[in-house]
């Protein structure tokens, strides 16, 4: 039977345009159209709480009888793995880390004072090594955490909340695994809402066995979507308008870089819901086939589902979590660089529309490292986006601002937790100049120890040049097509060959007698995969050159005078 063919039009987030465009907020951002609105709060604030409140209940939106929304005490049924009832207090649902990071009265000047009080210091975190520490006076420097505890006891520490833990139980219990020493660490720096830098993530961390990186991380997004979500409806449910939120719903933003990577945090999170919440899908449609399109890739190059181009949102309400939600009913948007970027449109265009940025409180970037063989200018251009004042009203109600995200300070209390397999300049510039978040960051310090050069064969002689030459060349990239690929091994000359064609393609390069990259690779371990000659080695290399030939080496090379270094 065909389907009769739709005349509603989609935006790029997948929300219907409607007939009668809203007026546009021309201005919002300039101080007298700040005043203009604030004045509007006083006249249309009961009519703008009256619609947000009945678009924010919806039928599995609804308190169930036995909980009270005017009581702190009220409960609320639910059902554990083990098919006993148990009854979850209304302050279950309730954080200390957030309400003292999101919900506090601040402003300008005391944000400023805030981040001149931070402290640095160094410490040392189980299964992550030492780390650097910005931290206010009053808070302990490194979360604590306690020794030989339980899972229980150590989630606990780490301020997740009863009803979650519980959920972890079950899901351990029903899928195995159990937090890894670098999981509980992430955890708990996580947990105060600080920044998290971690550029020693390497891609086994993530699993179970590795370390429980991304079930830690899927637990600590929950537990921030499912505390906002409560929030936001009890204070319907009773009729209140506190300032509690921001223009927008979206509070969480995910990047990755593939799709397999999407699937592996998605199915953490929905494993780690509550028994309450049921899960559905819009449109129908399983999970793995819409997040697992395309065929594997060959075991030597990146594995999964390398599809750089999706998004998916997630709304969460109180009975059930609904995947493929238009981005401005969405609590959660699970996305990559790519395809986030041709959602929102470009500077300039007449659909760009990125205004469900505005209120984002938590950002992960996760596997970041692979960005860099992407295109981090996709990366950059979703970041200038996050928190900026929107362009329309929309249906934002107004008197459930924060006054704080009124006057555009939303971006200095976002949380920032980003993971890679190494440390790059783009990546440090962003975890230390792009990330300016009241509570101070966490970030970790890796060494490298002795590099990688004792895996290259032996009798092999390695010149490092630090001069530029200017020789004709073949070019080998990422782009090549198969028959350019035979034609360039064919031809005699230099080649070039990139370094994303090698994390992407991995060619078998045979025959040759000198290959060089020009340019430190980001893979230390692509050294010794292809035995080859490097070339260039400048100041602002000395991450990648650390990795590839040990701290000491590294310092002494760039501190030298010479030109050229030999290791036999």
């Amino acid at each position: 039977m065909a389907r009769r063919r739709s005349r509603k039009r989609h935006n790029s987030s997948g929300q219907q345009d409607r007939a009668v465009k809203r007026p546009a907020a021309a201005g919002l951002a300039s101080a007298s159209a700040m005043q203009k609105l604030r004045g509007y709060l006083s006249t249309a604030a009961s009519t703008g709480s009256a619609m947000r409140r009945e678009a924010d209940l919806e039928d599995d939106d609804l308190l169930d009888e036995g909980e009270d929304a005017n009581s702190e005490d009220g409960t609320e049924v639910g059902e554990e793995s083990g098919g006993d009832k148990v009854k979850v207090s209304a302050a279950d649902w309730r954080s200390a880390a957030y309400s003292r990071h999101f919900d506090a009265s601040w402003d300008e000047a005391k944000l400023d004072a805030a981040q001149a009080s931070l402290r640095g210091s160094e410490a040392a975190l189980r299964g992550v090594g030492r780390v650097e520490v910005t931290a206010p006076p009053d808070r302990p420097p490194v979360p604590e955490q306690p020794a030989g505890a339980s899972d229980d006891e150590a989630l606990a520490a780490a301020g997740v909340l009863p009803p979650l833990r519980r959920s972890y139980a079950a899901a351990v219990a029903e899928h195995g695994g159990k937090l890894a020493a670098t999981g509980r660490s992430v955890l708990h720096a996580a947990s105060s809402y600080r920044d998290v830098y971690l550029p020693c993530a390497a891609p086994a961390s993530y699993g179970d066995e590795g370390g429980g990186l991304m079930r830690a991380l899927a637990l600590h997004t929950l537990q921030h979507v499912l505390v906002v979500t409560r929030q936001r409806l009890r204070a319907a449910q009773k009729g209140t308008s506190p300032a509690d939120q921001g223009f927008t719903r979206p509070t969480v933003l995910v990047l990755l870089p593939f799709r397999s990577h999407a699937l592996a945090f998605v199915k953490a999170l929905l494993e780690l819901l509550p028994d309450a919440i049921e899960q559905a899908t819009e449109p129908p449609g399983p999970l793995p086939l819409r997040l697992n399109l395309r065929p594997t890739t060959p075991p030597s190059g990146p594995t999964g589902n390398t599809d750089d181009c999706f998004r998916c949102g997630l709304r969460l309400s109180r009975k059930s979590a609904k995947l493929y939600a238009a981005f401005y009913k969405a609590d959660l948007v699970v996305a990559s660089p790519l395809g986030l970027r041709l959602g929102v449109g470009g500077a300039g265009e007449a659909r760009a529309d990125s205004d469900w940025l505005s209120s984002i409180e938590v950002l992960l970037l996760l596997h970041a490292d692979v960005f860099l063989m992407q295109n981090w200018a996709h990366v950059a251009r979703v970041l200038s986006l996050l928190n900026a004042t929107p362009s329309e009203t929309r249906d934002t109600d107004f008197s459930r601002v924060r006054p704080y995200a009124l006057d555009g300070l939303s971006g200095r209390l976002r949380q920032t937790l980003l993971l890679a397999a190494h440390e790059a300049p783009e990546l440090r510039a962003l975890a230390m100049r792009s990330c300016r978040n009241a509570s101070g960051r966490v970030a970790a310090l890796p060494e490298h120890g002795v590099g990688c050069l004792s895996a290259v064969p032996s009798g092999t002689r390695q010149l490092f040049l630090l001069r530029d030459e200017d020789v004709p060349f073949v070019g080998l990239s990422e782009y090549s097509e198969p028959p350019d690929v035979a034609r360039a091994r064919e031809l005699e000359g230099l080649l070039v060959y990139t370094e994303r064609a090698h994390f992407f393609r991995r060619h078998l390069l045979k025959g040759d007698a000198q290959l060089a990259f020009y340019g430190l690779p980001s893979y230390a371990h692509f050294y010794p995969e292809l035995a080859q000659m490097l070339c260039a080695a400048p100041k602002y290399d000395l991450q990648p050159l650390r990795r590839l030939v040990g701290d000491a080496r590294a310092a002494r090379m760039v501190a030298d005078r010479e030109t050229s270094f030999l290791f036999q």
